[in-house]
């Protein structure tokens, strides 16, 4: 979150001091962003699935599924920050939510069947 911070405050610098805006420093902020939600939601995925805690490895599908969304999500998230047009960006950002909402039901309820 800090690098992400970092790199947001170096592009408004660049932006205040030259007055354009660079493509490089626009996109590499909100790639780290996207990035850095998708380790989040992994970290909530692999804890409540009880890697380390309740068992020493995971299933195969259960790294597949991790695996699987992480690598939707992240395609969605470089979509949704290269994307033109507002209605195509609202597209990938509705997908990208949803896939994340599905997948913290999956937390809840792998949390809840791993708590009996």
């Amino acid at each position: 979150k800090g690098c992400v911070l970092i790199l947001w405050w170096l592009d408004c610098l660049q932006v205040s001091r030259t007055g354009s805006d660079s493509i490089l420093g626009q996109v590499g902020w909100q790639l780290l962003e996207k990035v850095q939600t998708i380790l989040e939601l992994m970290m909530f995925l692999l804890i409540s699935l009880g890697w380390k805690f309740l068992k020493p490895t995971l299933h195969l599908n259960e790294v597949r599924f991790a695996i699987g969304i992480s690598v939707i999500s992240f395609y969605l998230g470089v979509f949704e920050v290269v994307c033109t047009a507002q209605s195509t960006c609202s597209g990938y950002q509705l997908s990208r939510y949803i896939l994340h909402s599905g997948v913290y039901l999956v937390v809840i309820v792998a949390m809840n069947f791993n708590l009996q």
